[in-house]
């Protein structure tokens, strides 16, 4: 379940007073708390009910620029779904089964009894719905939720006493409500692939069809999401970035809105994207968020951008891409196709057989340094506010990007390795985290010579095949990363590396090993197991800013990113991975991609910036911290009336049990005040400056031959002096070669 929603970021688009509705507007601090969409419904006055995995349920009214929430009577904290057919709506706890009626009183909205749904054999061992029958998509009509799962057949829960219908739903992929009180059903034609329309009497259980779907060039799968809108009888549907209607007398769609992102990935992740909330409105869940547009006119015309590279990263999840929509409500943004195999790609570039253009790449794939003096990436300096923002950023990260004072790719995202310690652990043991590749090999010796015995629950080196080349090429790492982020020519006749591999090749593990059965042997054997030991040194994580915020440094487990040296008193340098976004010079649409890196380059999220080395470290408040603070407060100012009925000893517990409860709240709102410190910003900055971004056809020491050739010093097939022979000499017909 978590896997079906988890694609969908909170990125609320809505209306201020002094705008109309086909205005959009980000609201920026519910994106930056990373909550997710789950369902949106009308609330019967032309607002939205949006339920959230976090908050529970949020309010949004037209012409109020806050959204309001409430704490519902039963909310499992995770999955929550609401439904509505613009007189009345439920929440729906998906979890546990239970269904709230949301009543409206006033401008708000109220929650009522909560009513059990037939849920018991759908449930898991664990007492929650089993993930076969997940929603895929649902829908309120006369009285009656209807839900269709994922693996199984279309039920119909009834909402005055949590009764359960089932219906035999086929090839069914989408419902709505429909005319004449009859449900209609999207179905996939096996196997011609169409969508057809299909119409559920639900007193006799008959399917009776309609007619096709409308087609529409932008459908990238096999299911469209629906919702009809009895007011002018028609469909509304969003495909790529385009909002249609067709009416159902003729089921020809027209583009009647543009929507800010593409909608495509709601299939199969939201069972409720869509809403109608007023005459002429209407309401999709975007990837960017929840888009509220009028239909009522003529959508603009809107000029379609593709992006490619060897490289997709976490590109259309970034906070810079919702930004970007928003902006340039005029340019679609679509990633059209993709190279994992750096030859074709650049094949592609020199043919000219693909014609994107926008360039996504990544020094640690592509050979940025060549793309740029090759003429295969355009100038930047047209694009507005580009130059600005790179010339804020790191010495080693604009060298990468410009060509003297001409700057030819936008950095938007600077990715590192660190290391992780879990040094409460360690320091039980008596030991500080290593702070450089000796004290690591000092800490191995420690324990394959007997601490491995004494502490069985932990383990300082995750279990390798091969201990020893475990530790070689670490070493070999830490050494190259510490060389070129001197800025020093590459090789290995050097003192500091003859130490450096002279320790890791003493190193001789004995006593007993991990060992993991073999598949069969576990398959067969049910006491074949191994026992699990926690790493507290872990060598390669993925570093984010949020690693220096520790929710409770007292946990034996807490992680800490740890700053790793070749040696005592140097730099822990790092390679870093550059991922930029660039301009195809033979594109048809170049002055539209030059504005969209614009508007890209000012909505950079400020974890990227902090780690590109641009902008001061600040602290960096909470965006939802004052909505936290207000459900707890209605939270205890709840609990504490409930003690009005108490006397004597009862009433002493409960008071007590009370005051314990608001320490907890008060510790975890103290903590969640911030998303980061400026300390904490600071010491995110300090580990970014000593990373180095440098080009894959500038790095031959991670080529495989490189690589084999360490895996034979490690294995005793060469002596030091013969490897570091072997390695200077291959390294420079490399270099030579590159050149």
């Amino acid at each position: 379940m978590r896997k079906r929603i988890g694609c969908l970021l909170l990125c609320l688009i809505l209306a201020l007073p002094l705008l109309s509705w086909g205005e959009l507007m980000l609201s920026e601090p519910l994106i930056e708390e990373q909550m997710m969409v789950q369902a949106i419904a009308a609330d019967g006055q032309g607002g939205l009910l949006i339920a959230t995995d976090r908050d529970g349920l949020l309010h949004w009214r037209p012409g109020e620029p806050e959204l309001a929430q409430f704490p519902l009577p039963v909310h499992s904290g995770t999955i929550g779904m609401v439904v509505g057919d613009g007189g009345s709506a439920w929440y729906i706890d998906i979890y546990r089964g239970q269904a709230i009626a949301l009543k409206r009183e006033g401008a708000g909205i109220a929650a009522g009894v909560p009513l059990r749904l037939d849920y018991e054999d759908l449930l898991s061992e664990g007492g929650i719905l089993h993930f076969a029958w997940v929603p895929a998509a649902a829908c309120l009509m006369d009285g009656g939720l209807w839900w269709l799962t994922e693996r199984g057949p279309l039920y119909r829960f009834n909402l005055t006493d949590g009764s359960r219908r089932a219906y035999e739903a086929g090839d069914a992929c989408w419902i709505s409500p429909g005319p004449q009180g009859r449900l209609l059903v999207q179905v996939v034609n096996v196997p011609e692939g169409t969508l057809e329309l299909l119409a559920l009497a639900p007193a006799s259980e008959e399917y009776v069809s309609v007619g096709l779907f409308p087609d529409v060039p932008e459908r990238n799968d096999r299911i469209i999401p629906f919702w009809w809108d009895q007011e002018t009888d028609s469909l509304y549907f969003p495909a790529g970035q385009a909002l249609y209607r067709a009416a159902m007398a003729d089921r020809q769609p027209v583009v009647c809105a543009r929507l800010p992102a593409a909608a495509d990935f709601g299939i199969g992740c939201c069972p409720v994207p869509l809403a109608v909330p007023a005459p002429g409105v209407c309401a999709v869940v975007t990837d960017s968020g929840v888009a509220v547009q009028e239909t009522g006119g003529q959508a603009g015309p809107v000029t379609q951008l593709t992006v490619s590279g060897s490289t997709g990263g976490l590109y259309f999840e970034g906070l810079a891409v919702k930004r970007a929509a928003l902006a340039l409500p005029d340019i679609a943004v679509v990633q059209q196709w993709l190279y994992w195999e750096r030859d074709a790609f650049n094949l592609a570039l020199i043919t000219g057989v693909e014609q994107p253009d926008l360039f996504l790449l990544s020094t640690a794939v592509d050979g940025l340094t060549a793309l740029i003096d090759k003429g295969y990436l355009a100038e930047l300096t047209d694009a507005d506010g580009v130059a600005d923002a790179v010339s804020g950023m790191w010495p080693q990260v604009r060298r990468a990007v410009t060509r003297g004072d001409k700057v030819f790719a936008l950095p938007t995202r600077l990715d590192f390795n660190t290391w992780i310690t879990r040094d409460n652990a360690l320091r039980e043991a008596g030991f500080s985290p290593p702070q450089d590749f000796f004290a690591y090999c000092d800490l191995l010796d420690k324990w394959y010579g007997g601490l491995m015995d004494e502490h069985p629950d932990w383990t300082p080196q995750p279990t390798p095949d091969d201990p020893v080349l475990d530790v070689v090429r670490t070493g070999y790492c830490l050494y190259t990363q510490y060389m070129r982020g001197e800025g020093q020519a590459l090789r290995f006749d050097t003192p500091l590396f003859r130490r450096m591999m002279t320790r890791a090749l003493a190193l001789r593990p004995d006593g007993e090993r991990l060992e993991v059965p073999e598949m069969e042997e576990l398959l067969t054997n049910p006491d074949a197991g191994f026992s699990f030991r926690m790493d507290v040194l872990t060598t390669g994580s993925m570093y984010r800013p949020d690693m220096e915020r520790v929710a409770d440094p007292q946990r034996r487990y807490a992680e800490f990113a740890l700053p790793v040296s070749a040696d005592a008193g140097l730099p822990a340098w790092r390679r870093g991975d550059l991922v930029v976004l660039a301009v195809n010079p033979r594109s048809p649409n170049r002055q539209a991609a030059l504005r969209y890196l614009s508007a890209f380059a000012a909505g950079l999220d400020w974890r990227d910036l902090l780690l590109l080395g641009a902008g001061e470290p600040r602290d960096v408040p909470n965006p939802g911290h004052a909505r936290q603070v207000a459900a707890v407060q209605e939270e205890m100012e709840a609990a504490r009336a409930a003690l009005s009925g108490l006397e004597g000893a009862a009433l002493r517990e409960a008071e007590a049990a009370l005051a314990q409860r608001q320490q907890v709240h008060d510790d975890a709102l103290q903590a969640s005040r911030l998303l980061l410190s400026r300390d904490e910003a600071q010491a995110a900055r300090d580990r970014a400056a000593v990373t180095y971004v440098l080009d894959a056809d500038q790095s031959p020491e991670y080529h495989p031959d490189m690589l084999a050739l360490l895996d034979r010093l490690a294995s005793g097939g060469l002596t030091l002096d013969l490897y570091i022979r072997e390695a200077d000499s291959r390294l420079r017909l490399m270099e030579a070669e590159t050149r």
